[in-house]
C-alpha cells in the first residue's frame, strides 16, 4: 500500500542502525608490537587486527609457529627460526679426464 507506514519496521531499521554504529565504536584491543604500523584497527564482525606478517592471534599478540621474540620494531614482528633443509638426494656426475 503506497504511503503505509510500519512502525514495527522503522524501530527495526533504527535498532540496526544504532547496533552498526556500536560496533564501529567497540575498543578492538589489539597488541601495538603484532599490528602493522601499531594501528589498534580491527575488522568490525570478527574483531581481527590487522597483523604483521610473522604474528598471529585476534589481537595480533604472539608469534606464528616457527617465529619467535615478537618486537613492535621489527617490520615482520618476530624472527624466524633456522630450519636447515632437508637433505635431499644429489646427483654427481663424476668427469675424468
Amino acid at each position: 500500500m503506497i504511503g503505509f507506514h510500519d512502525p514495527l519496521l522503522i524501530d527495526i531499521c533504527l535498532l540496526v542502525e544504532f547496533h552498526q554504529s556500536l560496533v564501529m565504536f567497540v575498543e578492538c584491543g589489539c597488541y601495538d608490537a603484532g599490528t602493522i604500523a601499531g594501528l589498534s584497527m580491527c575488522e568490525q564482525v570478527s574483531g581481527q587486527c590487522q597483523c604483521k606478517m610473522s604474528v598471529t592471534g585476534r589481537t595480533c599478540d604472539r608469534c606464528k609457529d616457527g617465529y619467535y621474540n615478537l618486537q613492535k620494531e621489527n617490520i615482520h614482528g618476530c624472527v624466524g627460526r633456522f630450519i636447515p633443509p632437508s637433505p635431499q638426494k644429489v646427483n654427481f656426475k663424476l668427469k675424468v679426464h
